[in-house]
Order: structure tokens, then C-alpha cells, then sequence
């Protein structure tokens, strides 16, 4: 038999079987660092939207409160402030402004927060206060996520027929930082989905493209929830997100529904129970569930019972 020598120098190091166990705890070890920070992470996100800082009241109610009524001698009708306003801002700023996603969800927090504070001082607000409000609040995200461009003269070009100035903008922007104590920052639905896609059962890797496509039903989801102000202000962003991906994934796997039942999204519990902790409330998280479903499909209104199946809410065991 013809033997090949190899240069002594260039003969490959062979690892012994005592090699292979330093390489795996070392890999073990990084994994568990890994882990212990996105534990550290996950629970300094959950704690901090525990705060007063970050909750927000039912502004719409005050203002109502705060109105008066029309003056006989007055021919101008009092602008009531309402939900539908906010349905509208959001949908103005998504729409004219093109923002979208986190950046959208962070403006609108912005804008309730400081709304809220707003509201418990005795004066009504017009339609055009809201506007700037909220020009200021997204101005305000903008540069938060994206601070190397100039955003006000962006947002004054974009407001077409609106009669606000850069100048406003930047002095309410600078009212809503003093009234929020610059507590601009919150923990966002889409920073929790983000960590919770890590823990998607491996039954997911099987199905092409089934991954992406959870993605995009939560982004969906998370965008329905953002309209839903009298619902989903009083929620945690924890709470919106871990339903969303719940739900994401069992209208996903639907058609799978006989095969896999509910079992996707029990492993998907589990492996956050283990990995995260119980940093969520059960009975928040089914009620944002319920509400959810019903936005995304309006044959309902939330109630389980009408659901049909093989479409149905994921149910967190207890």
C-alpha cells in the first residue's frame, strides 16, 4: 500500500476526543452568556414599561371633561376630541409621512404619553394642536432611529395644506421632551418580537418560507394594534407583542391545525418560560389574544366562541 508522507509542517493537527470536549463547553458556555444577556435585556425592557413613566391614561375622556359648552352667541361648533382623531393622526403619519413599523409605534407612544399629561390641565385642544402634537412626537422618533438626517423641514414639506411652520414644530417638540422629562425611549411591541422569534419551535424550519411569513402576520398584527387606542393604550407593549407572534403563528400553521393542533405555539411557550421567565401576564396577554383576531378578521368581535376552527386563538397553558 502506497503511503503519502506529509511534510511535518504541514500535517494537519488532529483533535483528540479531549479537544472536543473544550470546543463544546466553550460553545456551551458562550450559548449560556448569550442567553443570561438576553435574560438581563428581556427583564430591564419589562420592568422599565412597569413604570408610571411609560402609562398612559384615557386622554379623550378628560379633554371631553374639559370642554364647555358652545356659547349661545357663538356661531363656531366646539371640535370634540375623540378616538377617531387619533385613528386619523396615525394613519396621516403613516400614509403622508411614511412612517411605518417601530419608528410609527414610538411616535404615537410619544404623542399619547405627552397627550395624556396635556389633558389633565383644564383646556380643550382643536384639531390643529393634535396635528402639531404629533408632527413634534415624530419628529422627535425620527430622530431617535434615523438622527443624521434633518426631519422638520422633511415633515413641513410633507404637510401639504397644513398651515405649520418648522418653528412650531421645534418648539412643541421641545414642550413634549420637558412635559415626558425626556423619557423618550419605550420598551416597543417590536423589541419584544424580536426576541421572541428566537425561540420559534424548529417545526418551523421545516415549512419553506413559513419563518417570513410569521414575521409579516406579527408586523401586521402590531400595526392593527397601534389604530386600536381605546383597547390597547392600557396594555403593555410585552403583552401586544407575545400575542401577536402567538397568533401569527397559529393563523400560519392553520392549515396544519390537525396535525399540529395547538403544539407550535405550546413549544413556543416553553421554550420562553425557559429560557425568558414568566415576564408576562396570562390574562393580558389572551385578552390582547381575543382583540386581536377580531381586527384581523371583522366577521368577528372577539368572542372565542365565534371563531372557527382550524383558525383559532393560541391558548397559553397554564
Amino acid at each position: 500500500m502506497m503511503m503519502h508522507i506529509i511534510p511535518e509542517d504541514d500535517k494537519p493537527i488532529l483533535r483528540g476526543e479531549s479537544d472536543d470536549h473544550e470546543e463544546d463547553d466553550h460553545e456551551s458556555v458562550l450559548i449560556d452568556i448569550a442567553r443570561d444577556e438576553q435574560l438581563d435585556r428581556h427583564a430591564t425592557a419589562y420592568e422599565q414599561e412597569l413604570c408610571d413613566t411609560y402609562q398612559c391614561s384615557d386622554y379623550f375622556a378628560q379633554f371631553l371633561s374639559n370642554s364647555h359648552p358652545q356659547d349661545k352667541n357663538s356661531n363656531v361648533a366646539l371640535q370634540q376630541p375623540d378616538p377617531s382623531w387619533r385613528v386619523n393622526i396615525c394613519e396621516w403619519l403613516e400614509q403622508a409621512m411614511e412612517i411605518k413599523g417601530e419608528v410609527l409605534y414610538i411616535t404615537m407612544n410619544t404623542f399619547d404619553r405627552f397627550m395624556s399629561i396635556s389633558s389633565k390641565s383644564n383646556t380643550t385642544i382643536s384639531w390643529n394642536s393634535f396635528q402639531l402634537a404629533a408632527l413634534a412626537a415624530a419628529s422627535i422618533a425620527l430622530k431617535m432611529t434615523d438622527s443624521g438626517k434633518e426631519h422638520i423641514p422633511f415633515l413641513v414639506k410633507n404637510t401639504n395644506d397644513i398651515d405649520i411652520t418648522a418653528n412650531q414644530i421645534s418648539l412643541k417638540e421641545q414642550e413634549v421632551l420637558v412635559k415626558l422629562d425626556w423619557k423618550i425611549a419605550p420598551p416597543t411591541p417590536h423589541y419584544f418580537c424580536k426576541e421572541y422569534f428566537e425561540f420559534l419551535p424548529r417545526a418551523v424550519s421545516f415549512f419553506p418560507g413559513r419563518k417570513r411569513d410569521i414575521i409579516d402576520r406579527t408586523i401586521f398584527l402590531l400595526h392593527l394594534s397601534m389604530k386600536d387606542f381605546p383597547f390597547f393604550a392600557s396594555m403593555k407593549a410585552n403583552s401586544i407583542a407575545l400575542a401577536a407572534v402567538l397568533n401569527a403563528t397559529r393563523i400560519s400553521f392553520a392549515r396544519e391545525a390537525r396535525v399540529f393542533g395547538g403544539q407550535i405555539c405550546d413549544d413556543l411557550i416553553e421554550e420562553i418560560r425557559t429560557y425568558l421567565g414568566e415576564f408576562f401576564n396570562v390574562e393580558e396577554v389572551a385578552s390582547c389574544q381575543r382583540r386581536l383576531y377580531s381586527l384581523y378578521d371583522p366577521e368577528h368581535d372577539g368572542n372565542l366562541e365565534d371563531i372557527p376552527l382550524p383558525v383559532e386563538i393560541a391558548v397559553i397553558p397554564k
